[in-house]
């Protein structure tokens, strides 16, 4: 079996699990991974965060998202394109959003992408992650593309039933450098900061 079909079997098997998650605990997860990633010294530092807007079984980000626009940090949030690629815009709140091109919400079209070197904290989000810096992303390919080219630290939001060791990767993969579970941090090149567990 190559890597690439052992993501595809495991993101198949880990989607099905999720769906057995019952509400509270999502609402707790949710609300404890928004806390710590506030607390991060990455997030205090930041002028400029780039987040996804959650959906469906994610980790629900609106909450940070909104915070952060209140502790004053410039916001961007994904607008996907063809070929998988994907911009970072900055809105001032959730009504600058629209349903984009697979349905999600994005920012409108009149809103300029900024330059990945304008980015100081990528929020990513994941299907699954390890706590070695592995991530595990829906398959489209357009966080890897697009972190290809980003400096900044990258924290993955990741439920802490969704948590391994170690997830299968391909060259094309980049590690996370933060992970965020509702149990705590993830620093997988011990950069000394923060929780670990």
């Amino acid at each position: 079996m190559t890597t690439q079909e052992q993501k595809q079997q495991l993101r198949k098997q880990l989607l099905e699990e999720a769906t057995g998650f019952d509400a509270a605990y999502l609402a707790a997860s949710d609300a404890a991974i928004a806390g710590l990633l506030l607390g991060l010294p990455e997030y205090r530092a930041a002028g400029t965060v780039f987040c996804y807007v959650s959906v469906r079984d994610e980790v629900d980000t609106r909450a940070f998202i909104e915070q952060a626009l209140a502790d004053g940090k410039r916001v961007c949030v994904p607008r996907c394109g063809a070929n998988s690629g994907m911009d970072a815009c900055a809105i001032a709140g959730f009504d600058e959003l629209l349903p984009g091109r697979f349905g999600l919400p994005e920012p409108a079209g009149h809103l300029a992408a900024l330059p990945p070197d304008d980015i100081d904290l990528v929020v990513a989000p994941c299907v699954a992650a390890g706590k070695d810096g592995s991530r595990l992303g829906r398959g489209a390919g357009f966080y890897d593309r697009y972190l290809a080219g980003v400096a900044a630290p990258v924290a993955c939001l990741c439920r802490g039933k969704l948590l391994r060791n170690t997830l299968p990767q391909e060259r094309f993969d980049r590690p996370v450098d933060i992970v965020v579970a509702e149990t705590g941090v993830i620093r997988p090149a011990g950069m000394g900061l923060g929780g670990t567990l």
